[in-house]
């Protein structure tokens, strides 16, 4: 069993990180990436490439905390904030992550805005939260939470190449009134998270809680922690950064 206090000495580290720290400091690396709640059928585009049956939902990884020294195992739940690269589902690959601020790129070397960086942070906070509690199981809560981090950080009003989905299944009125609710929240509240900077050349993560191994669990930074996770299909011809979607 891991010992409460040494978890509680990591999360206190991994905060500092989140807000200035060194974060070659605290390095995670990651065995396995799932997707457990999604809805299917769903298209995204960005800019003006479009993503077909893209898999949209909070990110489960799991892995070892390389600053401890027993490294011991933790699970973290994450939202894709890049859909320039590529990450894989399933335990195929180890990945390499350090512990930065919020989020100040859209994956394709393109600023954000301080702004919107809070309020993407702000989203995974309030994911995390609302899955972790009522919401628990909620493959609509879970869809709609990782299309409003897309919406705000690729839309054209937030200084993007532009963000758009389409979706047909029977929650997808809900989903859209949740995307609306869920932009709106972020614009007037303030959380945090941190943004899980990868060493592999795959894509970049946000998250704010790690989850011990039983019967402990404890938060890194605020609140709870939204994932997701989109993979990179290559468009044959296509120059430059390529976008893609989630991959088992």
């Amino acid at each position: 069993m891991l010992d409460l206090r040494r978890w509680l000495a990591a999360g206190l580290c991994a905060m500092t990180l989140a807000f200035g720290g060194s974060a070659s400091a605290q390095t995670v690396t990651v065995t396995s990436v799932t997707v457990p709640l999604y809805d299917s059928g769903i298209n995204v585009t960005v800019g003006s490439t479009t993503l077909t049956n893209a898999i949209v939902g909070q990110l489960v990884l799991t892995g070892t905390d390389s600053a401890l020294p027993s490294k011991p195992a933790f699970s973290i739940y994450a939202w894709c904030v890049d859909l320039y690269h590529d990450i894989s589902l399933g335990s195929s690959t180890t990945y390499t992550f350090t512990l930065g601020g919020v989020p100040t790129t859209n994956g394709n070397n393109v600023a954000i805005s301080a702004a919107v960086g809070k309020q993407l942070a702000t989203l995974a906070a309030y994911g995390n939260s609302l899955l972790a509690g009522v919401n628990a199981g909620s493959t609509t809560v879970s869809t709609a939470m990782q299309l409003a981090i897309w919406q705000t950080e690729y839309s054209t009003a937030n200084g993007g190449p532009g963000f758009s989905y389409t979706y047909s299944g029977a929650d997808a009125s809900t989903v859209a009134t949740d995307i609306t609710a869920y932009v709106s929240y972020a614009s007037s509240h303030t959380q945090s998270a941190a943004t899980l900077i990868p060493l592999n050349g795959q894509q970049e993560l946000i998250t704010n809680t790690v989850a011990a191994p039983e019967p402990v669990t404890v938060g890194l930074l605020a609140t709870g922690m939204l994932g997701l996770i989109f993979v990179r299909r290559r468009t044959a011809g296509r120059k430059g950064a390529t976008i893609g979607h989630c991959a088992g």
